[in-house]
This record gives structure tokens, C-alpha cells and sequence, in this order.
């Protein structure tokens, strides 16, 4: 019995198809301007921080920037920033905060790789480390902070 029999008919079609097609041999010649790698990057991380932002969430539904809750002490309103207890709903500041401590775990992580590269000395590699170790922990601690904030009681028992 052939092993891979499911496999072995669009293989030979494929195989096939490459024995009688060929592709065209274009000499096109397309000029793009050259950009800097440090302005490629910073384009991609500031659509990065959007993106996890909810930006897309942001211009479709077109949710306020902020809520307003009523005190139960004075009964006032007063402003809130994180649509407590509404998992699928965020108001716009809310989503650029939690963007920007997204941002800052990348650039911890994006610091742990320069820190591994030997073209640093010992001493900056160590201070990169550190640095990369102090934002990442920050990133984890605030978005469990911005979870119990979304969710009360959640993870009461783990985090006090």
C-alpha cells in the first residue's frame, strides 16, 4: 500500500502543471524610494499600538471617549475611563491606555533582544536587561490591574 495516497494525485497535477507552465520573464524595473529602518519601524509600531487600541472598534461602533457613573455618596456624575463589567464594550481612552502599556511590554521585549546581541558592552547589556525585565513586569501588572478594573472580584483571591 502507498503511503500519502491522498496526497500523491494533487502532488502529481501540481508537479505537472510546472512541467508545462512556465513563468514569463519580466525585467520590470521598479524604483521605491528608500526609507530609513527607523522609520519603517516607528510607522508599524504606531499602527501596532492602534490596532490593539481598538481603533477599528473605536470608528465603527464610535463609542465616547469617556463614561460617567453616578456616585453613590453624592449623586453626581462623576467620569469613568473602563466600561466596568461590560467585557465587549470600551470607551476610547480605555483602549488607547491599555494600547500604550501594549507598547511598552513590546519595547521590553524589543529591549531583550538588543540586550542579547554582543555588540553591546556587559554593562549596557545588563542595564538593557533589567530595563526590558522592569517593562515587562509593568506591562503584566497593569493589565491585571486594567482586567480587575473591567471585571470586579476577578482574580480578588490571587492579586490583593
Amino acid at each position: 500500500m502507498e503511503k500519502n495516497t491522498y496526497l500523491s494525485v494533487p502532488y502529481k497535477l501540481f508537479e505537472f502543471s510546472l512541467k508545462v507552465l512556465r513563468p514569463p520573464k519580466l525585467r520590470l524595473r521598479l524604483s521605491f524610494p528608500s526609507l530609513p529602518p527607523w522609520l519603517i519601524f516607528i510607522v508599524l509600531l504606531v499602527s501596532y499600538i492602534l490596532v490593539i487600541s481598538g481603533i477599528i472598534y473605536d470608528v465603527i461602533v464610535g463609542p465616547p471617549a469617556m463614561g460617567t457613573t453616578i456616585d453613590p455618596v453624592t449623586r453626581t456624575l462623576k467620569p469613568v475611563a473602563f466600561a466596568q463589567g461590560r467585557i465587549n464594550a470600551q470607551y476610547v481612552i480605555e483602549g488607547l491606555s491599555v494600547g500604550f502599556f501594549y507598547a511598552l511590554g513590546t519595547a521590553g521585549i524589543i529591549l531583550l533582544d538588543v540586550s542579547s546581541t554582543s555588540t553591546l558592552l556587559k554593562e549596557y547589556q545588563v542595564y538593557c536587561w533589567i530595563l526590558a525585565m522592569l517593562l515587562l513586569f509593568g506591562f503584566y501588572r497593569m493589565m491585571i490591574v486594567f482586567i480587575q478594573m473591567k471585571l470586579p472580584g476577578y482574580l480578588e483571591f490571587h492579586y490583593q
